[in-house]
């Protein structure tokens, strides 16, 4: 009975205080995050114009002390009706506090807001000592060494999208990684609404993630992969394949057997960091119709099995109505004007696999 009692006054106590303060304010300050070196405002409107404010600074090792209007370079009163704002320049370490906007008639009666120094950065950090490959899951890790109590949420993001948030000093967040990861930027920030917009940039780590992970070898397919060639011309054949490691491509001809890599031109392409492919050429001077048949690209990379294209060359008018010498490049057409230089080449039987360079 008397703990029920006890508890009843001291709920009124604190319901009296809290409608007291809500008629002396129509806005209260809030805690507020600030950069080491930028400025700040805690904003305190009171509900009569007419009333004696002030404010008061109060830290750990020290009781409330009045702060005079511009008597110091750091801090600004504003004053206009009953607004009276409190405004910090070029804030440095000994401006955390909490401070206290009040009648100076009644201290008791004062809302109170703390200000938190960010003098550091978040820190990003990912615990691998090896390259991933698709499928594995790993841990991202984000802190920054501040006030347990500041306010503020950190922030992860994969290529400038936010991903994950979470309040505290410490946010950590799980992934499983696929192909589109490779090259991916991962970054966290702090952000907290009192934080001009325009300082974001500083409010992220300094060192990015950009994360690598192995995937299986795959090819861009070609649209067409049969081609009528008369015999005297010459066909171009080529592969093009993605893949982290990058892959390695093979040559196999009509008969089954590997074309040696000198008759063969690679040439690694890297795009955007996020996609390593490479393209694959095999010239062939069709001699004779013994020339004719499958020939067959393979990309392997060391990850999972290897994969393959097949190309097959027909003889003039075996393959459709269509008469026109194609290159396989992702199922793009040769130009007839590079048909007309092929025709006019000389070919020999030694030279039947001509690497070409471009």
């Amino acid at each position: 009975m008397i703990a029920g009692r006890n508890l009843a006054l001291y709920v009124t106590v604190f319901l009296k205080m809290e409608f007291s303060n809500a008629k002396t304010f129509i806005v209260k300050p809030v805690d507020t995050l600030v950069r080491l070196g930028d400025s700040t405002q805690l904003n305190c409107t009171f509900s009569s114009a007419s009333a004696r404010k002030a404010w008061y600074m109060r830290t750990a090792l020290t009781a409330s002390r009045r702060i005079r209007p511009n008597s110091n370079r750091h801090y600004e009163i504003v004053t206009e009706g009953s607004v009276y704002n409190l405004r910090l320049h070029k804030v440095t370490s000994s401006e955390q506090a909490k401070y206290l906007c009040a009648l100076s008639s009644d201290l008791t009666e004062g809302a109170v807001a703390s200000i938190y120094v960010i003098s550091s950065v978040p820190v990003c950090s990912v615990d691998l000592s090896y390259i991933p490959t698709e499928g594995d899951n790993v841990t991202l890790t984000c802190s920054i060494d501040l006030n347990q109590y500041a306010p503020g949420e950190l922030v992860w993001f994969r290529n400038g999208i936010e991903i994950h948030r979470k309040k505290g000093r410490q946010s950590t967040v799980t992934i499983q990684l696929d192909k589109s990861d490779h090259g991916a930027t991962y970054d966290c920030g702090l952000q907290h609404f009192t934080l001009p917009s325009w300082k974001w940039s500083n409010l992220t780590c300094l060192e990015k993630i950009v994360m690598e992970v192995k995937y299986t070898a795959g090819y861009i397919k070609a649209n067409k992969t049969t081609f009528e060639v008369p015999v005297g011309d010459v066909m171009n054949l080529n592969c093009t394949a993605d893949g982290f490691p990058t892959p390695n491509i093979s040559w196999f001809d009509s008969d089954g057997d590997v074309i040696p890599g000198n008759e063969v031109n690679q040439n690694i392409k890297i795009h955007n960091h996020d996609e390593t492919r490479v393209t694959s050429r095999l010239n062939i001077t069709i001699v004779d119709e013994s020339y004719h048949g499958i020939y067959r690209c393979e990309a392997f990379n060391g990850i999972t099995s290897s994969v393959n294209q097949t190309f097959k060359i027909v003889k003039q008018g075996t393959a459709g109505p269509k008469n026109q010498l194609s290159s396989a490049i992702e199922g793009e057409g040769v130009e007839e004007r590079e048909i007309s230089q092929l025709r006019r080449m000389e070919y020999s039987r030694d030279s039947r696999f001509i690497p070409t360079f471009w």
